[in-house]
């Protein structure tokens, strides 16, 4: 029989305890391995943003397929490539998202 031992060492000092730390910023995901000591340092440098912060719902958010057909639509229309069956690229999801936020924004027309 085999036993596989993880120790977590922190990420700075490459040695001693420590504890994995998970946060995001600008929608990208980070995660360090930190001591004590280290953990308390992110957590005052983080404090005062935190403290103003709001909190997100972190359940993945899917996007129906209606919703997905129209990405393709207006991708399409606009001459991006995109398949007609399976994964949008980001970019294209990201492109849709900024042209519906900047309908959004207009308001009505007259």
């Amino acid at each position: 029989m085999q036993q596989v031992i993880i120790k977590r060492v922190d990420d700075f000092q490459g040695e001693g305890e420590a504890t994995n730390y998970q946060f995001s910023l600008q929608g990208k995901a980070f995660e360090v391995d930190l001591n004590n000591e280290n953990a308390k340092r992110l957590q005052d440098a983080l404090g005062e943003f935190i403290a103003v912060a709001r909190p997100v719902n972190q359940k993945a958010r899917r996007t129906a397929s209606k919703d997905l057909a129209e990405v393709r639509a207006w991708a399409e229309s606009n001459g991006i490539p995109v398949s007609k069956r399976g994964r949008i690229a980001q970019t294209v999801l990201d492109g849709f998202r900024e042209y519906k936020s900047a309908l959004k924004n207009q308001g009505p027309t007259v």
